[in-house]
């Protein structure tokens, strides 16, 4: 039992430090940001939460063996998966039928864009670019008496636009 309490208590510390708890804020208020997902081929969709886009570069340290200090610099750049959070009635078929294709064995990459823009005025604040995306998980989590959709997409690249672009 003590085990299940952990693990409980695990996951939502996770949750909470990757992002992923609700984007309702204090108050019940409106969050202040929106999400549309565009991927090639396919019509787009408005997320219900912001998805996580990260990436990290490793860090080498090298010692100088004459007066031992140790500096870093940057290894190979890897991209996190792209995770997206929807309501179960958001998913859409074609999402749920690349998923599926993906299991068994055909891989059709595409690209995609994220489009996360303020709510209030619809101004584009940033955009992230994948390239060679496909699916490569797909969580379904009841809670709080909703189905939530945790779609996951593996990319080989991803660059982000913010706007305003410089010199704009």
């Amino acid at each position: 039992m003590s085990k299940i309490i952990c693990h409980g208590f695990l996951s939502i510390l996770i949750l909470i430090i990757v992002g992923l708890w609700p984007m309702d804020s204090p108050g019940g208020e409106e969050p202040s940001y929106t999400a549309e997902l565009e991927i090639e081929g396919f019509p787009p969709i408005v997320l219900s939460e912001l998805p996580v886009i990260s990436n990290e570069t490793e860090v080498i340290e090298v010692k100088d063996e004459k007066n031992g200090v140790i500096s870093k610099k940057p290894g190979k750049t890897r991209y996190n998966n792209i995770l997206l959070v929807m309501e179960l009635d958001v998913l859409p078929d074609h999402l749920r039928n690349w998923r599926q294709e993906t299991i068994e064995g055909i891989f059709t990459k595409r690209w995609g864009i994220v489009t996360i823009k303020e709510r209030e005025t619809g101004k584009v604040k940033m955009q992230p670019i994948f390239s060679e995306g496909w699916p490569s998980k797909l969580t379904y989590v009841f809670t709080g008496g909703k189905f939530t959709v945790y779609y996951e997409i593996a990319a080989t690249r991803i660059q982000s636009k913010k706007f305003p672009l410089v010199g704009e």
